[in-house]
């Protein structure tokens, strides 16, 4: 972990459940990591899980808190363990559509926090196959975050600095084939601006506070 993302101190955990009893696997496999779709046997709810490993898994989640603190809808997560294997749970959006490319681009919220997608490192903000971003009783929500800040999508390690070349990057088809489609063209670049300006906005303590608590 780079030392802009090493917590200054350790906060002290919440007790474990015993979440290899709780939940059982209903769905297979979505994109490149380990995973499925599980139910809690207690109350119905439903999670997509992955299994990335620690580190990526508490990287993912950070990199969902910090979409939240912008003010951008994401799925809710925890990182937590499954008989022992490091996990990642997201709440499962009933109802989530999915959406084309050009729907995206059509969305100006999906533009809008592109400045936030871009400061994040997300290449794989809208997905592969375009399904990281669904429509959610009419609001886009970003649900996987897992190509964000120091690791990409399937798993290696990628260069992440203070700069932000993304914001040029994830516009170009030869870098970034998926977002270029969704962000590049005839996108106003007015419509950027929402983004960055909720950036403008985050405190620096506040930034730190949630690198602390995702890596406890």
């Amino acid at each position: 972990i780079s030392d802009s993302l090493k917590p200054a101190a350790a906060e002290k955990q919440k007790p474990q459940q015993d979440w290899g009893k709780k939940l059982f696997k209903i769905a297979g496999q979505k994109g490149s990591t380990e995973g499925g779709l599980y139910e809690d046997k207690d109350n119905g709810k439903k999670y997509y899980v992955k299994f990335p490993g620690k580190e990526r898994a508490q990287m993912e989640h950070l990199a969902a808190r910090l979409y939240a603190l912008a003010g951008v809808p994401v799925a809710e997560t925890e990182v937590f363990q499954v008989a022992g294997k490091d996990a990642i749970k997201s709440s499962w959006l009933e109802g989530s559509q999915s959406m084309t490319a050009l729907q995206m681009k059509a969305r100006p919220e999906v533009g809008k926090n592109f400045a936030i997608d871009a400061w994040l490192g997300n290449y794989d903000v809208v997905g592969l196959e375009f399904d990281n971003i669904v429509n959610v009783d009419g609001n886009a929500h970003r649900i996987d975050t897992g190509g964000s800040l120091m690791f990409r999508a399937q798993g290696k390690l990628k260069e992440f600095t203070h700069s932000v070349p993304e914001l040029q990057s994830m516009l170009s088809s030869s870098v970034a084939p998926q977002a270029s489609q969704v962000f590049g063209g005839k996108v106003p670049k007015e419509m950027f601006k929402e983004g960055a300006e909720k950036l403008s906005q985050i405190a620096d303590e506040q930034i730190d506070s949630l690198v602390k608590a995702s890596f406890p």
